[in-house]
């Protein structure tokens, strides 16, 4: 009797057991629905963050005024990579060529700054006479302008137009 017992109970307590396991399976795949959707969430939050702050050349400064000063007191060019916000496609085509051109950059002994300018009338627009972005821009110790280019620059062009922009400074 009791063996018959025993199965009784066990076919009383498998129905449940087999109950309770889609039941689980159903929580399990709500959550795991639930962390894919926060992954979902978190990777677009991060490209739009990412795409809002635009470009970035690593080792220049952000602070343009800073700079400057800087600049003033170690009597030394500045070089500024005016850009827009959101970034355009011209914006990041320079930051290849800024890359690209690092040792020619660095031989030029340029203070190295990235400003964003987020529209035509905003305050550096309107001080450095900025019409569209991206621009580069040469400033002597002072802060005055000695060179800008507004088109695309080349890899080949940049070391070009540093070398003859600081020559006629001279």
């Amino acid at each position: 009797m009791n063996q018959t017992q025993n199965e009784t109970t066990q076919d009383q307590t498998q129905p449940s057991a087999r109950a309770e396991a889609p039941e689980a399976k159903k929580r399990m795949d709500k959550w795991v629905k639930i962390i894919f959707l926060l992954v979902v969430v978190g990777v677009v939050v991060y490209i739009q963050y990412s795409q809002r702050k635009g470009p970035v050349v690593y080792g220049w400064s952000e602070d343009l005024p800073a700079t400057i000063q800087r600049a003033s007191r170690q009597n030394l060019p500045v070089l500024v990579f005016f850009m827009s916000r959101p970034a355009g496609e011209a914006d990041h085509f320079i930051v290849k060529t800024l890359k690209n051109n690092k040792a020619a950059i660095e031989e030029s002994k340029c203070l190295l700054v990235q400003a964003a300018v987020t529209g035509p009338s905003s305050e550096l627009a309107v001080k450095y006479k900025l019409a569209d972005t991206p621009v580069l821009m040469l400033l002597d110790s002072q802060g005055n302008e000695i060179a800008r280019r507004t088109d695309r620059v080349g890899e080949t062009d940049l070391p070009i137009w540093l070398k003859q922009s600081l020559a006629g400074k001279k």
